[in-house]
């Protein structure tokens, strides 16, 4: 029998890594990181379980040079922009518009005035309180993973909106019907722009006029 020892993994986080400055030389990073692991828990592992590597993480490039048996066990279902034709987004971009269009007539027909609200300082609380009631009215809510039901959760991202606000860095998007909230999404703009979509949610009572694509 094979004894795993696992690093800290998260089903929306990508912990199995470690942050390397730009540059950096990493020749040997892994060796080190078994090293450490065999200092601090000796004897109590046969075999070492990443899990989660990105494309560009650091480990996972680390590997290749490893003089150790590695097995990759699977890959996540996922698809690359850049694998994709160059056209491919201009040759969807106007049936996804009509169809936005059409699912916005029908809820302001049927709920009033749709608005798309961005983080402002001003109302970051507020809005903060609505993504985390409309993160917990789905599935998220039920199956007892919504941030609103951990208070450690809601401290950290609460944090981290505080903090990459200041830099205009932090991202949190509203969907409004009328008043109320029924879509929202939250995350950080990198300097390059990218934009790393941490969490979303959508009120489920609203799924019919496809507030995540209007959004």
């Amino acid at each position: 029998t094979l004894r795993a020892l696992r690093l800290p993994e998260h089903p929306v986080s990508d912990l199995a890594d470690v942050l390397v400055a730009p540059g950096q030389r990493r020749r040997g990073l892994f060796g080190a990181l078994l090293r450490y692991l065999r200092q601090g828990f000796p004897g109590t592992w046969d075999c070492l379980e990443l899990d989660r590597f990105t494309e560009r993480s650091v480990l996972k490039g680390e590997l290749g040079a490893v003089d150790r048996p590695c097995m990759e066990r699977g890959r996540s279902a996922y698809l690359s922009l850049d694998a994709l034709p160059p056209d491919t987004g201009a040759a969807l971009s106007g049936k996804q518009l009509r169809n936005v269009r059409r699912l916005r007539t029908r809820a302001e027909r049927d709920h009033g005035e749709v608005r798309f609200t961005s983080l402002g300082a001003d109302r970051r609380d507020t809005q903060y309180a609505s993504f985390l009631e409309v993160e917990q009215a789905g599935w998220k809510g039920r199956g007892g993973t919504a941030i609103a039901l951990r208070s450690d959760a809601r401290a950290f991202y609460a944090a981290l909106l505080d903090t990459f606000d200041t830099t205009g860095q932090a991202v949190l998007d509203l969907l409004q019907f009328g008043d109320r909230a029924v879509a929202g999404q939250l995350g950080l703009r990198n300097a390059d722009g990218t934009l790393s979509l941490l969490k979303i949610g959508y009120d489920e009572d609203y799924a019919d006029y496809g507030p995540g694509a209007m959004l």
